[in-house]
């Protein structure tokens, strides 16, 4: 006859009797997270709110769109029609960041300094794709990160849909 397994092994019991005495310690969660340390308010530095990474990293996002709609605008016009959709995307991901109107708003109609190929501007959309997975892993607020993924994805789905003699000089 085979030997029958018991229904709980010696190492489960270990498991679940250090997991109690964890819970029973009354350790918080929130004990360990440095930014719930409050701060004096002797500090000189408690009147000015700390600059997070994530701030940062919004920021390098925003200027990054906004370097981008101009690229596109600077795409000469039998081409730029392409790009619209991308620009339209750019302009909502502004503003899901929080960007100010005024950049969102930036007209498309706006006459580029000098021509940029669609091959380039191709080119920086990958790259801003690029950054924006990377700005992603980087976030420290799951939902910024969040945020940034689904920016990357619909950047490259746009990029996907692009016609294929675009940028393709």
């Amino acid at each position: 006859m085979p030997r029958r397994q018991p229904s709980v092994t010696r190492r489960t019991t270990v498991g679940v009797a250090l997991l109690g005495l964890a819970a029973v310690a009354g350790c918080d969660l929130d004990d360990l997270d440095p930014r719930s340390d409050p701060t004096s308010p002797t500090d000189p530095d408690s009147s000015a709110p700390p600059e997070d990474a994530d701030t940062t990293l919004v920021a390098g996002v925003v200027v990054d769109l906004t370097g981008l709609l101009a690229t596109v605008r600077a795409v000469p016009r039998p081409e730029r029609a392409a790009f619209r959709p991308l620009a339209r995307l750019h302009r909502q991901h502004l503003l899901a960041l929080g960007a100010d109107e005024a950049v969102t708003a930036a007209s498309p109609s706006v006459p580029a300094s000098e021509p940029v190929a669609a091959a380039e501007a191709v080119r920086q959309e990958r790259r801003l794709q690029g950054r924006l997975a990377t700005a992603a892993v980087a976030a420290q607020s799951g939902e910024l990160a969040r945020l940034l993924a689904a920016m990357s994805a619909a950047v490259a789905q746009h990029l996907a849909a692009l016609p294929g003699e675009v940028g393709a000089r």
